[in-house]
């Protein structure tokens, strides 16, 4: 009986143990190794592309002139899945709202390194090159929206909607 009872209590413990150890890995891997939404893109013909709507990346509202710029939700993942290189372009396109707070926002986009790869009006972002995608690569960018400090507080009241378009046309590997 006494066996019994002190093997019991073994199972309990080495279960406790287990319990930990595995919410410990989950997250480890759940800081360690999510980096925002990826969009897969795989050439098909000469061309490829997809559509990510603003609100997967951006909770904006109410942004005030002056304002630090509002961070992406998630980084923007993208991964070439396919057997051959593209070059990687990015446009954005105003869905609805008002096209007067579609055309002073700012937006910003770094590499993973932190080097700047875009900054200046929402607009004006029309076919901006990412740069090549050798099978299998993936790249992360990181993106902000600003209202500049020099608009009045009556863009306080508009809305906004837009898409980012990205396109992969066919290119040499790296």
């Amino acid at each position: 009986m006494k066996l019994l009872g002190s093997l019991k209590k073994h199972v309990k413990i080495v279960r406790s143990v287990f319990g930990i150890l595995l919410s410990i890995l989950t997250l480890f891997f759940a800081f360690h190794f999510y980096a925002g939404l990826t969009y897969a893109v795989e050439l098909n013909g000469n061309e490829s592309g997809i559509t990510v709507d603003q609100t997967d990346l951006f909770n904006i509202s109410n942004l005030y002139p002056g304002q630090l710029p509002e961070e992406a939700k998630q980084p923007l993942k993208i991964k070439n899945t396919g057997e051959s290189g593209f070059e990687c372009t990015i446009s954005s396109k105003l869905t609805e709202g008002d096209s007067r707070l579609f055309n002073i926002l700012k937006l910003g986009i770094k590499d993973e390194q932190g080097i700047s790869v875009y900054s200046a009006n929402l607009k004006d972002f029309n076919n901006k090159s990412l740069g090549t995608f050798s099978p299998g690569q993936s790249k992360i960018y990181y993106l902000t929206l600003e209202l500049p400090l020099e608009v009045d507080n009556s863009y306080q009241a508009l809305s906004t909607a837009f898409q980012f378009e990205i396109a992969a046309v066919s290119g040499e590997s790296q």
